[in-house]
């Protein structure tokens, strides 16, 4: 082998998985998701600065970061929930499931379903808690 094959070998760089290529798109929506989030999180705060006797500064504070985190990692999540199962065979896949804990994709999909649960509850909580704030239920 010469010294030009060997440095076409490393230049070459394998094709992306498929479920890679979405996975960025999803990373990008995820990032418009936070911002989205921060936002909504961010004009709460404001409302809860001005409309409230005695706001709680550090809750209000954290707010537009709590919201914008946890609408991207729900975006995440969601993809994730509907990966098929070869993803989680890639490198990649193999990356998440180590994050979430198990080896078995049955069990990181039940655990990704839970903490998305538990997201949609704690949204329903602050919206609950914006509304109530804004005087529109008691």
């Amino acid at each position: 082998m010469s010294v030009e094959e060997i440095s076409l070998d490393l230049n070459r760089k394998e094709p992306p998985d498929e479920f890679d290529v979405i996975l960025a798109k999803v990373k990008k929506f995820a990032a418009v998701a936070g911002v989205i989030g921060g936002a909504f999180g961010l004009c709460f705060s404001i409302a809860a600065w001005l409309l409230t006797d005695k706001p709680l500064s550090r809750g209000h504070f954290a707010m537009p970061f709590i919201c914008g985190f946890g609408l991207s990692a729900m975006v995440t999540g969601v993809a994730l929930l509907l990966a098929p199962e070869s993803f989680f065979n890639s490198e990649t896949g193999r990356e998440y499931m180590q994050a979430i804990g198990t080896r078995n994709v049955r069990s990181a999909k039940i655990a990704i379903t839970v903490a998305l649960l538990l997201g949609c509850v704690a949204a329903f909580v602050l919206a609950l808690g914006a509304l109530q704030i804004a005087g529109i239920i008691a």
